[in-house]
C-alpha cells in the first residue's frame, strides 16, 4: 500500500506531464506572452491607420529625402531642415507659415518661436531704405539711386552694410531688393525699385542680395510680378503678354535665383493676366519653383491673401503675412489667420501633407542658409521678440560715408554748359563769387525734423513711423510708405552748400525758402515765389522736387503715384520766378525726386542755366553729396536707369474696368507696349525725350575705341578701350547694347556695362561677358529660352543714344 506522500507524488507528477487544454492551455506563459505582444501590434497598427486617415494634428511625416530636382547649392541646408523638423508636430510645422501677431508684435511681420525645438521665430521688417519703424538706423538713398551708380562693387557694399545693420536689430528677413519695373515714371514705388531696364534691375539686384546675405539676414526678392502701378494695387490685374512677361517683368527675378541665390520671395498684390498672384499656381509654383528652380519660400505681400480659400496655400505661397486677413486686434492667435485651417485641409484632401512639409523645408532651409539656425540650444534671449532690438543704435561713420559715397556716384549731371561747372576755383577754371543764394523749399531742412510733434503739416502718426509727412515741407530724401525711414537726421543741402560756400569763397549764403497755403487744402501748397531783387547773387542755385510713394498714404492727394511729372508745389513758377527776378544773372538747377520731373524746353535754351543735376532721392547724407560735386569734390559719374522724357512718351497707365466678374477684381491694367518699354518704346513709335537710358555727363570726356567680339563657351565676350581725354579723374560707364537677328523685336537691348576710374589722359581696356542667358531670347513657341541663330549687332559706348563703337558677328 502506498503512503499519503507517495500519492500526493504521484499526483503532481502527473499534473505536470498531463497536457491543459482549452483557456488555461491559453494562459500558460509561452502561449500567453506572444498573444499580448501581437495584440499591442495590431492596437498599434489599427492606431497609426486612424492616425493616417483621420488627419491628426500630431501626425508628422517627413519622407522628402530625394533631393535630385533641388538646386544644388541648397542641397546641404534641404538635408539639415529635413533633420531639424523631423520630430515637429503637425500644428508645429502650421505655425511656421503665418504670423499670429497680425502687424502688433515687434516687426511688421513675425513667426513664433519655438525654443524647445530650437527654432528662434523670424522677424521681418521693411526695406530698402533702411530697418523701418527703427530708431538710430541710417536712412539710406532711394535704390533708384544705388542703382544709379552702375557700379557693382559699391552696390554690394551697400547691400552688406543694410545687412549687418538689420542683423545688429534682430531683424531675420530684410525685405528687398524691389525689382519692379519703371514703365511709366507716375508709379509709387519706383525709387523703391532699380529703372526701366530688366536687365540693369536684376544684375543690380544680384549684387544688393549678395551683400545683404552675407551679413546673415535673408534678403526678400518683391513684388512678384507686376506691382508697377499703386493706385489701385490690390484689385487689378496687370496683363502682360507671355515674350514680354518672361523678358521684362520676370527677368530680374530669374537673376535673383540663377545669380543672386535669393532666400525668399514676396508675392505682389494684384493679379497677373486675371490670376491673383497670391493663388497664380501657374506663376507661384509651376514657373517660379518648378521651372526656374527657386529652393527658398514665397511670402504673401502684407494682407494679400483676399479669401480663405485653400489656393493660396495649395497653389505655391509658402507664408502669410502679417497674419489676419486686414488689420484688427481680433484677428490674432493662433486662429487669427484663415491658415490655420491647414490641418482641416488636409483631412478633407483639399492639400497633402507632403505640401505642408514642402513649405517648411524651404522656410527652414533658408534659414540654415544664412546662419539664422544653428541647431543649438536656445536662451531665451535668443528667441522672438527677446532678440530684437529696433531701437539699438546702427549710424555709425562709416555708414553716413557709405550713404555719401553713393550718393556722389548716382548724382547724373544732365547739362554743364560751357564746363561751367565744378564751382570749385581751382586750375581748371576760375570762377569766383562774391555772393550766392539758394532758392526752393526742397533745398532747405524739414521742419518736422527730430520734431516729437509735426501736426503743424500733417500726419504725425505716420511720421512717426518714419512712413510719410502729410505735406513734403522741405528736402526730399525718399519717398513715403513702408520703404522709408524716420530721418532723425539729415544734411540738407542748403546746410551743406552754406557750410562750404563759406570755406571756399568766405560768402554768406542767402536763401529764399519755404511754402505757402500749408494751413489749406493741399491744393493751395506752393513755393515761396520770391520778389525781393537783393536776393538775387552771383551764383542762383535753383531747387525743384516730387514725390511719390505708397497707395496705403494718401498724401497731399495722393494716393502713391503721381498724377502728373511736374515739380511739386509750383515749382515751374518758381523757377521762372527766379529767372525773371534775377535777369543776367547765373543759375544752376537741381532737381530731386523719384524719377523724371519736367525740364521746360526754355530753361534748356537759356544760356544763364549753365547746369542742371537729378539728385534723384539721396537720403540724410544727400546735402553732403550734391555739395561734393557742385564743388568739383567728386567728378559726377551718375546714370540715368530709365529715358526721361514727356509723359506722352511712356507706356500708358489707363485704368479699364474689368468684366469678367471676377470677385475683388475690378481693374485691368494692358501692357499692350510687350517688350518696348524705356527707349525702347520712344525709339520704335519715334517719339520726343530729353536725355536717354544711360545718359550722365562727366567733368571730363572718354572716348572709345578698339571694339572685338568672340564667341566662347559661356557666351560673347566684348572688349575694347576707353580713353579719359579730359583734365579731371573721373569714372567712366561704358555700356553694351545688343541688337538681335529677330523680327518684331527692339533695335538693340541692353546686356552690359562696367566702371572704373581712368586717370586724365590714360587709356584702360574693359572686358565684358554677355552670357549664354542674355543672349538668348523667350521663345513663346517652344516656351523656353533660345539663342537666335544670325547675324548679331554689339554696340559700345556711353549711353543708349551715343555708341560710338559697333561690330556685327554671326552667332549659332
Amino acid at each position: 500500500m502506498k503512503s499519503e506522500e507517495n500519492l500526493k507524488s504521484e499526483d503532481n507528477a502527473q499534473q505536470q506531464t498531463e497536457e491543459p487544454s482549452g483557456c488555461k492551455k491559453l494562459l500558460q506563459p509561452k502561449f500567453l506572452i506572444p498573444i499580448i505582444i501581437g495584440a499591442v501590434v495590431i492596437i498599434v497598427l489599427i492606431v497609426v491607420l486612424c492616425v493616417v486617415l483621420i488627419g491628426g494634428d500630431d501626425s508628422s511625416s517627413f519622407e522628402y529625402s530625394d533631393f535630385s530636382n533641388v538646386d544644388s547649392r541648397w542641397v546641404e541646408y534641404y538635408k539639415k531642415a529635413e533633420k531639424f523638423l523631423k520630430d515637429f508636430t503637425l500644428e508645429e510645422k502650421m505655425l511656421l507659415t503665418y504670423s499670429t501677431e497680425n502687424l502688433l508684435g515687434a516687426c511688421v511681420g513675425s513667426i513664433d518661436a519655438n525654443k524647445d525645438r530650437g527654432f528662434p521665430g523670424i522677424c521681418l521688417q521693411d526695406g530698402p531704405a533702411g530697418v523701418r519703424r527703427s530708431t538710430n538706423t541710417t536712412h539710406w538713398q532711394a535704390a533708384i539711386n544705388t542703382a544709379s551708380t552702375f557700379n557693382r562693387e559699391l552696390i554690394k557694399r551697400v547691400g552688406a552694410a543694410q545687412g549687418k545693420e538689420f542683423k545688429t536689430k534682430g531683424v531675420t528677413i530684410m525685405l528687398s531688393p524691389c525689382m519692379n519695373i519703371l514703365r511709366n515714371p507716375l508709379g509709387g514705388r519706383i525709387w523703391e525699385a532699380y529703372g526701366e531696364d530688366p536687365f540693369l534691375a536684376g544684375e543690380v539686384a544680384v549684387e544688393a542680395i549678395k551683400g545683404m546675405q552675407s551679413q546673415g539676414v535673408l534678403a526678400c526678392a518683391k513684388h512678384y510680378i507686376g506691382n508697377e502701378i499703386e493706385d489701385p494695387r490690390h484689385n487689378s490685374s496687370t496683363n502682360i503678354p507671355e515674350q514680354a512677361l518672361w523678358e521684362i517683368y520676370i527677368e530680374p527675378f530669374y537673376k535673383s535665383v540663377k545669380k543672386g541665390d535669393v532666400a525668399s520671395f514676396m508675392e505682389s498684390y494684384n493679379a497677373v493676366n486675371d490670376e491673383f498672384m497670391t493663388k497664380n499656381k501657374r506663376l507661384l509654383q509651376e514657373i517660379l519653383k518648378d521651372k526656374i528652380g527657386y529652393a527658398g519660400f514665397i511670402m504673401s505681400d502684407w494682407w494679400a491673401i483676399n479669401s480663405d480659400s485653400h489656393e493660396h496655400f495649395g497653389n505655391g505661397c509658402d507664408m502669410n503675412m502679417p497674419g489676419g486677413p486686414w488689420w484688427t486686434e481680433n484677428m490674432t492667435g493662433v486662429e487669427g489667420s484663415w491658415w490655420y485651417k491647414i490641418p482641416e485641409w488636409i483631412k478633407s484632401g483639399l492639400i497633402t501633407e507632403d505640401r505642408l512639409n514642402d513649405a517648411a523645408l524651404r522656410i527652414i532651409a533658408s534659414m540654415f542658409k544664412v546662419g539664422q539656425i544653428t541647431g543649438n540650444k536656445l536662451n531665451d534671449d535668443e528667441i522672438y521678440p527677446n532678440n530684437v532690438h529696433l531701437d539699438k543704435s546702427t549710424i555709425t561713420d562709416e555708414t553716413k560715408q557709405l550713404n555719401r559715397e553713393v550718393g556722389q556716384e548716382s548724382i547724373v549731371l544732365l547739362e554743364n554748359k560751357g564746363n561751367y561747372l565744378p564751382l570749385k576755383n581751382n586750375k581748371h577754371n576760375t570762377h569766383t563769387y562774391t555772393s550766392i543764394t539758394v532758392f526752393g523749399n526742397s533745398a532747405a531742412d524739414s521742419p518736422c525734423l527730430g520734431a516729437n510733434d509735426c501736426t503743424c503739416i500733417g500726419d504725425n502718426s505716420t511720421y512717426n513711423r518714419g512712413e510719410a509727412t502729410r505735406y513734403f515741407a522741405g528736402y526730399v530724401g525718399l519717398g513715403w510708405g513702408s520703404g522709408t525711414t524716420r530721418f532723425e537726421y539729415q544734411v540738407s543741402p542748403l546746410k551743406a552748400i552754406t557750410a562750404r560756400a563759406k570755406t571756399e569763397f568766405n560768402v554768406d549764403v542767402k536763401s529764399s525758402t519755404g511754402l505757402t497755403g500749408l494751413s489749406g487744402d493741399f491744393n493751395d501748397i506752393k513755393e515761396n515765389i520770391p520778389t525781393d531783387s537783393t536776393l538775387c547773387a552771383d551764383l542762383n542755385i535753383i531747387f525743384i522736387a516730387a514725390n511719390s510713394g505708397e497707395e496705403y498714404i494718401k498724401v497731399e492727394g495722393l494716393l502713391g503715384d503721381r498724377k502728373d511729372l511736374n515739380a511739386w508745389h509750383n515749382g515751374e513758377g518758381l523757377v521762372d520766378g527766379v529767372l525773371a527776378l534775377c535777369q543776367d544773372k547765373d543759375y544752376v538747377l537741381v532737381i530731386l525726386g523719384p524719377a523724371t520731373v519736367n525740364i521746360k524746353s526754355t530753361w534748356k535754351s537759356n544760356t544763364n542755366i549753365k547746369a542742371i543735376l537729378f539728385g534723384g532721392m539721396l537720403g540724410a547724407e544727400g546735402g553732403n553729396a550734391i555739395t561734393d560735386v557742385l564743388f568739383g569734390d567728386v567728378v559726377p559719374s551718375g546714370h540715368l536707369t530709365f529715358v526721361w522724357a514727356p509723359i506722352g512718351s511712356y507706356p500708358n497707365v489707363t485704368k479699364t474696368a474689368s468684366t469678367l466678374g471676377i470677385k475683388f477684381l475690378t481693374i485691368e491694367y494692358n501692357y499692350t507696349e510687350g517688350l518696348f518699354i524705356g527707349q525702347r518704346y520712344v525709339e520704335k513709335n519715334n517719339l520726343p525725350y530729353d536725355y536717354p537710358f544711360g545718359y550722365g555727363l562727366s567733368y571730363t570726356t572718354f572716348s572709345y575705341s578698339g571694339l572685338s567680339c568672340d564667341r566662347v563657351t559661356d557666351g560673347l565676350s566684348v572688349s575694347f578701350n576707353v580713353k579719359n581725354d579730359g583734365q579731371y579723374d573721373g569714372k567712366a560707364v561704358p555700356m553694351v547694347f545688343l541688337k538681335l537677328p529677330l523680327n518684331n523685336y527692339p533695335e538693340k537691348v541692353f546686356k552690359g556695362f562696367d566702371k572704373k576710374l581712368i586717370k586724365a589722359g590714360a587709356t584702360e581696356k574693359f572686358e565684358i561677358l554677355i552670357d549664354n542667358h542674355d543672349l538668348s531670347y523667350y521663345d513663346v513657341d517652344k516656351g523656353d529660352f533660345a539663342i537666335a541663330s544670325g547675324s548679331y549687332t554689339v554696340y559700345v559706348g556711353g549711353d543708349a543714344k551715343t555708341l560710338p563703337l559697333s561690330v556685327t558677328l554671326p552667332i549659332s
